[in-house]
């Protein structure tokens, strides 16, 4: 070893020999110190890298996806039931109560109704069996209704009558049965036709048939529109004008029609 290298490192022993040493609990507590601070660093780069990874997605989609982020990780969910449709409309569902009974019927001079057969759902070739007509047109009115019901009532003689509630599949098919009825009445001969009543859904005529042969015969018919519901009455037989009041005709219609009105 040269002179110079033994000199520098005599100095150098004599500079270590004065310099005094830690503790081992402080050099513990500075390396305590410095992990933390580097667990720190690293948590601070892991934030700004996926900052930056958010910041970037957004630019790229067009959203902001730092900003749909939820405030916190409470989620609440609420059913809404779905409120019912004011315009949807309760439909009436008849059946042989919305017919006439024997005792609501119009008299008919020196005869009596009674209470016959009830028949509910009766298909075309039923009605055209039961001569079931208005003014030689099935009560049908030429459309296809959903429900029909009617009831027949016998006299001790001659006399007949039956009552006919049909219920379509909405309005218009009802009123364009009604219609279909009208012009049937007002094209027939020897009949006469009056409107009783008219007011949007509810409309009402009558039509009236007597012969002045030596063999007479008459005929009541009216017929009353309610909404999607037609109601026809009928009363014939060997008739004379005037053996039936008029009056209680139509009274006897506008039950048979406030009933099927009211439900």
């Amino acid at each position: 070893m040269s002179d110079r290298l033994h000199d520098t490192l005599s100095t150098l022993r004599s500079d270590v020999d004065s310099m005094p040493l830690a503790d081992s609990s402080a050099v513990r507590a500075r390396g305590t110190q410095r992990t933390r601070r580097q667990a720190v660093g690293i948590s601070l780069a892991v934030v700004a890298l996926v900052a930056g990874a958010v910041g970037i997605s957004g630019a790229l989609t067009g959203t902001n996806k730092a900003s749909e982020l939820p405030a916190d990780d409470q989620t609440v969910t609420t059913t809404q039931e779905p409120s019912p449709d004011p315009t949807a409309e309760t439909r009436l569902l008849i059946g042989t109560e919305s017919l006439l009974t024997v005792e609501e019927l119009p008299e008919v001079p020196n005869q009596t109704f009674t209470e016959g057969e009830t028949l509910e759902n009766m298909t075309g070739a039923e009605v055209e069996e039961q001569n079931l007509t208005v003014c030689q047109k099935p009560p049908f009115g030429g459309q296809n209704d959903e429900s029909n019901v009617v009831r027949f009532f016998p006299s001790d003689l001659d006399a007949f009558a039956w009552h006919w509630v049909a219920q379509y599949e909405n309005p218009k098919i009802a009123r364009k049965a009604f219609d279909d009825l009208w012009a049937g009445c007002e094209s027939k001969s020897g009949t006469e036709t009056e409107i009783l009543g008219s007011a949007q859904a509810q409309m009402t005529f009558r039509a009236t048939t007597f012969s002045a042969d030596q063999e007479y015969f008459g005929e009541l018919q009216g017929v009353a529109l309610r909404g999607d519901v037609v109601v026809v009455l009928t009363v014939r037989g060997m008739l004379q004008e005037g053996d039936v009041d008029l009056a209680d005709f139509d009274a006897a219609l506008d039950t048979a029609a406030e009933r099927v009105s009211s439900g």
